[in-house]
């Protein structure tokens, strides 16, 4: 953002231990009564709200996340400081929706209008999945760029 002349901010709208969470549990291959952290937060460019994310991390691995302040530090860099696990790399899948009244309501957009779904799953350099995030990025303010190598 700040290369784009842009001023980056972030709002924690939630941070929770949750649990009954089968589905996420699933994709972070842990057993499906495994408590989670719950972290919601809303990420802004100048005042102006571009993404919706919602994050699951494993509990029983980063206890200690509980109590940090993700308004000033990244997700990653906590994860690397406080529990000495760095993700090495992350699968997304990428598409275009419509979105929910909820989703509209707190990115401050038109319910019509598209959003970028993004779902990603965070693998430390063993394969070890430590994150399963949904993010919804407003399309009229977001683009993507891919670049590919052989």
């Amino acid at each position: 953002m700040l290369q784009k002349g842009l001023i980056p901010s972030t709002k924690v709208l939630g941070l929770e231990v949750i649990a009954d969470t089968s589905l996420i549990n699933e994709k972070l291959d842990l057993p499906f009564d495994a408590k989670l952290l719950f972290l919601t937060r809303l990420r802004f460019a100048n005042n102006d709200p571009i993404v919706f994310l919602e994050t699951y991390i494993p509990y029983s691995k980063f206890p200690e996340l509980l109590d940090q302040d993700y308004v000033n530090n990244s997700l990653y860099s906590l994860m690397e400081a406080k529990s000495n696990i760095r993700v090495d790399r992350v699968s997304r899948q990428i598409e275009a929706v419509n979105p929910t009244t909820r989703e509209a309501k707190i990115l401050q957009m038109e319910k019509g209008k598209a959003i970028c779904l993004v779902k990603t799953i965070a693998y430390t350099d063993k394969g070890v999945p430590v994150e399963y995030s949904i993010a919804r990025y407003r399309g009229d303010k977001n683009k993507f760029s891919v670049e590919l190598y052989r």
